[in-house]
């Protein structure tokens, strides 16, 4: 069935990038969804720790929406230093490396030079905002009503909000002006840890 087809994959891919970077860099670690266990919550430290989401968006996986990542942030001396979000639905892979800037495949630096005119208030945003996994009534009725101010046509609305099923993604269309804001709770450190250096690198 679907779900097991997604744990399938998920554990899969997650198995294939530990595997490669045992073999690479054996004195390295590693914090990912599928594989992850109570004491990596506190396993970055010192040693250079890949934190890895093998796939981001694993209903739109499942359903065929492409927006669908493999996203790896890497922490070397307790800070991000490089990350990797690719969508091989797109055919899309963001990187960065702290210092020198974020880039889609390679070669457009981001922000991209078609973005829109700067936003001069709420009004003006495109807002990115997901649900997510953790759905109690604790956590999810607050962001419903949140999201239902910032659509309102009241002094607070934003010009849209969207939801493309992916943490990483949501973070890389920061990065390359297509969203102004991505707004979420109730996520984990493989969800955003490659798309926020990359939103910083874009100067976000």
């Amino acid at each position: 069935n679907s779900s097991d087809l997604v744990t399938e994959t998920d554990r899969a891919v997650e198995h294939r990038l530990r595997a490669r970077i045992a073999e690479r860099y054996p004195e390295h670690l590693c914090v990912g969804e599928e594989f992850n266990t109570a004491e990596d919550a506190v396993r970055i430290g010192p040693a250079p720790t890949w934190i890895i989401d093998p796939v981001d968006g694993t209903a739109n996986f499942v359903h065929g929406f492409p927006f669908v990542a493999v996203s790896i942030g890497v922490v070397v001396e307790g800070r991000l230093a490089v990350a990797v979000v690719y969508n091989p639905i797109m055919d899309e892979m963001y990187t960065a490396m702290r210092g020198h800037g974020a880039y889609l495949n390679g070669a457009h630096r981001l922000p991209l030079q078609c973005r829109p005119l700067p936003a001069t208030g709420l009004r003006d945003c495109m807002v990115g905002a997901e649900y997510g996994s953790i759905r109690d009534d604790t956590t999810l009725l607050p962001k419903i009503r949140s999201m239902q101010r910032l659509a309102a046509a009241s002094a607070v609305h934003c010009r849209g909000i969207r939801c493309t099923g992916s943490a990483a993604l949501n973070l890389c269309l920061v990065a390359r002006g297509s969203l102004d804001v991505y707004w979420e709770i109730g996520i984990h450190c493989w969800d955003i840890a490659a798309g926020a250096l990359i939103v910083e690198e874009a100067g976000g």
